[in-house]
């Protein structure tokens, strides 16, 4: 193969064309010379100041809004809780959330451990959880446990027949697939584990 300089000046599409006609341009070439060009150009539009500006704007809001759980997280209460009791629950769960790697789903958990209903706070699904047992003092992490094991379970077993392609989609687009099969396998999961799915 023949080894091709990089254009220099910031017009080379004469540079380009002098070396398509002369055949030493190999494909390989181009596609480093325009990944390249690519890449400048990305790398100078984030370095703008308008970007900048958006995405620190963008990273406060990200960090805002994972401070309070508990504006995302519709709850009910199960054991006629007072006002105060319920605002004192949402606080300590608010600030038990906050310590765990997903903060909305261990919301979810350390309420549902409290005595209310909540989505749970997974992608595999929306459907209000409640506890069927006796909640004990150590139920948030475990709540948080089970769903995220059941989550998991639940996205492995809707796609088993993916392939590559339909998997890169998913992660592109956010295309959930088999949804109702997931929210069965989820639910199917979590309800031998002591939780109530559903309408109270």
């Amino acid at each position: 193969m023949l080894a091709v300089p990089w254009p220099r000046s910031r017009d080379s599409s004469q540079e380009i064309a002098n070396a398509l006609f002369a055949s030493r341009l190999s494909s390989t070439w181009l596609l480093r010379f325009f990944e390249r060009r690519s890449f400048v150009a990305l790398v100078r539009v984030l370095r703008s100041e308008p970007m900048t500006k958006g995405l620190l704007g963008l990273a406060a809001l990200l960090a805002l809004s994972g401070c309070s759980a508990a504006a995302t997280v519709k709850v009910t209460p199960l054991r006629d809780q007072s006002a105060p009791q319920i605002e004192a629950d949402r606080a300590r769960c608010n600030e038990w959330a906050k310590e765990t790697a997903v903060v909305t789903a261990g919301y979810a958990a350390c309420m549902i451990s409290a005595g209310y209903e909540a989505p749970p706070g997974v992608r595999s699904t929306s459907q209000r959880v409640r506890m069927a047992r006796t909640p004990t003092a150590n139920d948030p992490i475990g709540v948080l446990i089970d769903f995220l094991a059941c989550d998991r379970e639940a996205q492995r077993e809707a796609e088993s027949g993916l392939g590559t392609v339909g998997k890169a989609i998913r992660d592109f687009v956010g295309w959930s697939a088999n949804a109702d099969k997931r929210r069965q396998v989820f639910v199917d999961c979590l309800k031998p584990r002591g939780y109530d799915i559903g309408k109270s």
